[in-house]
């Protein structure tokens, strides 16, 4: 089954390329405006839905890449908070000092996909062109273990018991 982010894409890259192109007669004011037919001189927005009636194919599937990239980084850090406060309820629940070894396993697991969560945010953050991973560390409050197991490699899928 295709997903729903593809198919909108493909049909958005389909629409754009049967998409009649103006001819050399349209006047630059014409062209800056969302559409022929609109009586006012409202300049074209390049957030509207009309974006793919205005650009060309490439510009087109530029935008759903960085669309696409834009929500893989929302998912990312939505899950870097989940884990985090996962960890920090666990924390607050559980006291370090005489936990007994399945209360440390727990937390060794949450920890490591803690861990994970941060290397994926931060690696789709790269991915967008962000470096800096300082800030997210000071901003999510990661703690040092958290830091540590940054990219850890798992012997088991994550989620499993």
């Amino acid at each position: 089954m295709i997903p729903n982010t593809v198919i909108r894409g493909a049909h958005s890259i389909f629409r754009a390329l049967s998409a009649p192109w103006p001819s050399p007669e349209v006047t630059n004011r014409q062209a800056n405006k969302c559409c022929a037919c609109d009586p006012c001189s409202v300049m074209y927005n390049p957030m509207s839905r009309d974006f793919h009636l205005h650009r060309t194919p490439v510009d087109v599937l530029n935008y759903e890449i960085v669309e696409e990239q834009a929500a893989a980084l929302g998912r990312m850090g939505r899950a870097l908070e989940a884990a985090l406060a996962k960890l920090r309820e666990f924390d607050a629940a559980h006291p370090r000092a005489g936990a007994p070894a399945s209360a440390q396993q727990a937390r060794r697991t949450m920890v490591m996909e803690a861990g994970h969560a941060l290397w994926m945010f931060v690696v789709q953050r790269e991915a967008c062109g962000l470096r800096d991973s300082r800030t997210v560390i000071r901003d999510y409050s990661v703690p040092g273990e958290v830091q540590q197991h940054m990219g850890a490699v798992y012997n088991r899928p994550l989620g499993a018991g």
